[in-house]
């Protein structure tokens, strides 16, 4: 695109339709231009998708961690459960803490840590792949029932689509 001064507004020639279009603050977005800043203004600088996303996952776990805390006070307060409420609360609080930890680190270990969130995704992916087929020959060789073996690879599924 090319920009042509026409009497008294900016227009933006659009090569590929052959059009002229007034400037506008869409036209730059779409050319992903930032628009001028009006005399003295100075723009934040736009944080990056990477940044933003990182942001997002900070803020969201931090959400979540609270949230289980909450809940966690709520559910049953029977002395025999106490340690299995406990349990699975650390359980999932440590998937956040990891996370925040990631996220923490910054710089070159934050690239360290998305490649080994790739590196266990994948080894996840894997796993499932080798329950599925396992639970595929139990079902063939009437080791469990048809109903069982749909239910347990239903479970496989959604696992796998959340790590896709």
């Amino acid at each position: 695109m090319e920009e042509r001064s026409g009497h008294d507004r900016t227009r933006i020639v659009d090569e590929r339709r052959g059009r002229e279009q007034p400037r506008t603050a869409v036209a730059d977005i779409r050319q992903r231009r930032p628009v001028a800043p009006a005399a003295g203004l100075a723009l934040p600088p736009e944080p990056t998708l990477r940044e933003e996303e990182d942001r997002a996952r900070d803020e969201a776990s931090t959400a979540g961690i609270d949230a289980i805390d909450k809940a966690r006070h709520q559910l049953s307060h029977r002395v025999d459960e106490a340690d299995i409420n406990a349990n699975a609360a650390a359980r999932v609080i440590g998937f956040y803490r990891s996370r925040l930890d990631g996220a923490a680190a910054g710089g070159v270990d934050a690239q360290k840590s998305r490649k080994a969130e790739q590196v266990e995704r994948a080894l996840r992916l894997a796993g499932l792949r080798a329950e599925r087929e396992k639970i595929f020959e139990m079902a063939r060789h009437s080791q469990m029932s048809h109903e069982t073996s749909r239910k347990l690879v239903r479970e496989i599924d959604l696992m796998e689509t959340r790590y896709r």
